[in-house]
């Protein structure tokens, strides 16, 4: 039995925020993209259903929210009826990027789950002594599940736009701040 993609915006069953056509036209103007094409549609879709829950895992981080109580995932939002399209294009480079699991005796997973491993201040080797960065999640890294750090660098730039942090100051969604430089 085939896999079912369903990918229309706001529906109560939908899994995929891209149908496999989309994926395939996005494909074929990627460097690569032939690796795309060499999946069979059944994992095609479990990329594509794979890469749309893991992009939902964000949603607290969302701008705006759902449009209806009723649909399946964290988009549409604001109103909208339709998907944006860094979403659209977010979701296939993270589909994308799980190819090489698909490989005979892979286990790729693209996401980071230790974004403490990135968040080193200092290391001493003698005495074992390791100083972190300020972390805006807590002391056992429970914000590292939802964080957009965790997600490859293309993803994270068309994923920008969507996130607010709620706070006003979306560049701390990002572990980014702003330098003012004065005169």
């Amino acid at each position: 039995m085939a896999l079912e993609l369903i990918a229309t915006p706001g529906a109560p069953d939908a899994n995929g925020y891209l149908t496999l056509a989309q994926a395939d036209a996005l494909a074929a103007y990627r460097v690569g993209g032939a690796s795309w094409s060499g999946l069979d549609p059944d994992e095609q879709t479990q990329a594509i259903v794979t890469a749309t829950a893991s992009i939902d895992t964000l949603e607290p981080q969302f701008c705006d929210a759902r449009t209806s109580t009723t649909q399946a995932l964290a988009f549409p939002r604001g109103g909208a009826t339709t998907l944006p399209d860094t979403l659209v294009r977010a979701t296939f480079e993270l589909a994308f990027s799980y190819v090489p699991a698909f490989a005979p005796g892979s286990s790729t997973d693209v996401l980071n789950p230790d974004l403490r491993a990135q968040n080193i201040k200092r290391k001493k080797i003698d005495v074992l002594e390791t100083e972190w960065f300020q972390s805006s999640g807590d002391a056992s890294g429970a914000s590292a599940a939802t964080s957009v750090q965790r997600f490859p660098p293309a993803v994270q730039g068309f994923l920008a736009p969507l996130i607010c942090d709620g706070t006003g100051d979306d560049a701390s969604a990002w572990g980014i701040g702003l330098v003012e430089r004065a005169s």
